[in-house]
């Protein structure tokens, strides 16, 4: 690895500035990479296994990033114990903040949630957070906190110039005394005590990524005994919401970026009825916790709503709100990096470890954790992950949670946008996030028949539907006799059964054109094919912003490349009144005005005539091209027709 970031510093500089991109991508698009191996090699599906520094995507892998959120190696100057806050009076703490105990002044104010009425809730009921007054801190005592959230600001007295500002997170057990003492009930009458669950996300993460810029963690959880590698786990759709749902509400992909889900028909829709597995939990007496970092861009809040009520017994997003508002800095293109003297990301990781020393003592947890402030726009900054995600999992290892918990920790997909993205490989890798479930030492031997099934499926076809039911069979601690629970569309096959070796990108019901089981060649871009096919995805592309007329019809530009696929209707959906093996054209095309880059697929049928399958993929980034519309699909396609005036409007100089 060390040899090919070393090559990196010679290439880097030059191959992959903004107009030398597409050369590269030229020369290496069409070039036919060899495999070292299979991730998966079944009957109906065949996944190679390619270097993650592979010459072809080479040019477009840059040196890992370094993130420093604390270059003066500070200590914070106040810490928690228990429900309160104290300052840290180390003489030299204190000195490296240029004040002395007697001129320090402390105090915090609570962070509470604004709640809305469900019946006339606005668009921003999930963003809004109120302060107390600023309580003092004395000193040589510690203070108590009520809230879950509290922001702390120090300052200099002699001047009153602010030194510090910090915000401290709680979980205070008041409101879920009545889930403890249920629980404690059905403890008294013998029932098993439950097993913790933790759910833990970090976007825009392939396996291959993970790989590159993880290393560390990669080999640390690969050397474990008890943790799984779902090398074949395909994705289902094509960004984060559509991905992650499927886990934790057991919907369609496609219901919900179609708005067909009986819980969330329009974009001003809220999430409180959606059924997330977390109600599940639950109502089986678990306290339930929601932290995710980068609000801006929330799972549920990105164009959208979000929730009216708080939808989990912790929920954290007032305080991360407040978080990035009052300590967030350092940003990797769009995003705060640094919340304080921590990275984001390890603000997301002391949650979980917090809310396990906290409650779990008590009560079951069902946690569901997400991240995406360092990974979301660039595949490097990932590198800043590497020894916090080692330290957590090195302390969650140590810790009496590990033998009473499980983990699952996964990707939505990988980069959908930049260089890399548009090589094979890069494609190909955006479609296989990274998943890893980390189970307790003693269950491989307790439940050797269910251990033997997750092993063989570690290398089978899996996807997002698989993890929804796997995780129903958790709930319900069906861990050697499955209860196979599907989602309420029949999707899904959990992983403690054995996924059938016969298992298809259609059986699975995952779309063709994020099938990752097909091999495929390039093919040259001025086939007819290939270009009759270009124009139908543009086609596409414009019957979509049909209802828009104030997008700029798009014009197919050009073709960057084409790969075809042979794919036997065994191993597919149904496309024709006469089965036989059909060809699928992937290509990866521009269109003009705007310069969007998209990839979509055509199908031939035996009539020799081409139509499009699935959905589109915008594989460059768009900006404010889209500022003329709100719909989040149309966002990927417009290119309005005022951009250019609007922003010259806008612009400074303009």
């Amino acid at each position: 690895m060390l040899a090919s970031f070393s090559v990196l510093g010679f290439l880097v500089p030059w191959l992959v500035k903004e107009q030398t991109w597409m050369l590269l991508y030229a020369l290496t698009a069409n070039f036919q990479p060899q495999p070292r191996g299979y991730l998966i090699n079944t009957p109906t599906c065949t996944l190679p296994e390619y270097d993650p520094f592979h010459a072809s995507i080479l040019p477009f892998i840059k040196e890992p990033s370094h993130l420093d959120c604390n270059p003066k190696n500070l200590s914070p100057l106040t810490l928690t114990e228990g429900f309160t806050i104290r300052v840290n009076s180390d003489k030299d703490v204190l000195k490296s903040y240029g004040v002395t105990e007697t001129d320090l002044s402390c105090c915090f104010k609570e962070i509470t949630r604004e709640q809305e009425p469900l019946a006339h809730y606005t668009e921003e009921c999930d963003n809004k957070y109120k302060y107390s007054k600023c309580f003092p801190i004395d000193n040589n005592s510690p203070a108590p906190v009520s809230a879950d959230g509290a922001l702390v600001i120090c300052s200099d007295s002699k001047n009153s110039k602010p030194v510090y500002k910090n915000v401290h997170y709680f979980f205070h057990m008041a409101k879920i005394q009545e889930k403890i003492k249920k629980f404690s009930e059905r403890q008294k009458h013998g029932e098993a005590r439950p097993l913790n669950l933790i759910l833990l996300g970090i976007d825009s993460t392939s396996r291959q990524n993970f790989i590159r810029y993880l290393p560390k963690t990669f080999k640390f959880l690969s050397e474990d005994p008890a943790t799984l590698d779902f090398v074949g786990y395909n994705k289902v759709s094509d960004n984060t919401d559509p991905n992650v749902s499927p886990i934790i509400m057991g919907n369609r992909a496609e219901d919900l970026y179609n708005f067909k889900e009986n819980c969330y028909k329009s974009q001003l829709d809220n999430f409180d009825d959606c059924p997330f597995i977390w109600k599940k939990f639950s109502s089986k007496n678990y306290a339930t916790v929601y932290v995710e970092d980068a609000p801006e861009i929330g799972l549920f809040h990105y164009r959208k709503v979000g929730f009216v009520n708080e939808p989990t017994d912790f929920y954290a997003r007032p305080y991360i709100l407040a978080t990035e508002k009052e300590i967030g800095h350092s940003k990797t293109v769009s995003l705060n990096s640094c919340y304080g003297l921590q990275i984001t990301t390890e603000v997301i990781y002391d949650h979980i470890i917090q809310a396990l020393d906290n409650i779990s003592d008590s009560i079951p947890v069902f946690g569901f954790f997400w991240t995406g402030s360092l990974t979301h726009d660039l595949n490097e900054p990932a590198a800043a992950l590497d020894l916090p995600t080692l330290n957590l999992f090195q302390k969650y290892f140590s810790s009496r949670h590990r033998n009473n918990s499980i983990i699952l920790f996964f990707g939505d997909h990988g980069l959908r946008f930049g260089n890399i993205r548009s090589t094979y490989l890069g494609a190909l890798e955006e479609r296989l996030p990274f998943v890893r479930m980390i189970f307790p030492l003693w269950f491989p031997e307790k439940f050797k028949h269910s251990w033997k099934n997750l092993l063989i499926n570690q290398q089978r076809l899996t996807n997002n539907y698989d993890l929804h039911s796997t995780l129903l069979d958790i709930l319900n601690g069906s861990f050697e006799v499955s209860g196979n629970p599907t989602s309420p569309h029949g999707y899904g096959r959990s992983l403690f059964l054995e996924i059938p070796d016969n298992r298809t990108c259609a059986s699975a019901h995952i779309p063709q054109h994020y099938c990752v089981c097909h091999p495929s060649e390039s093919i040259e871009v001025d086939d007819a094919n290939v270009i009759k096919g270009a124009l139908i995805l543009t086609d596409a592309i414009n019957k979509l912003l049909s209802g828009s007329p104030q997008c700029a019809v798009l014009e197919l530009d050009q073709i960057h490349a084409a790969r075809i696929s042979r794919i036997s209707t065994k191993s597919s959906i149904t496309l024709f009144s006469n089965p036989k093996d059909f060809r699928m054209y992937t290509l990866t095309l521009q269109t003009n005005p705007g310069g969007g880059s998209f990839e979509g697929s055509v199908v031939e049928k035996e009539d020799g005539s081409l139509h499009h399958i699935d959905s589109i993929s915008r594989i460059n980034m768009y900006g404010n091209q889209s500022f003329c519309v709100q719909d989040s699909v149309l966002k990927r396609f417009c290119y309005c027709k005022k951009f250019k005036a609007e922003w010259k409007r806008r612009s400074p100089t303009g």
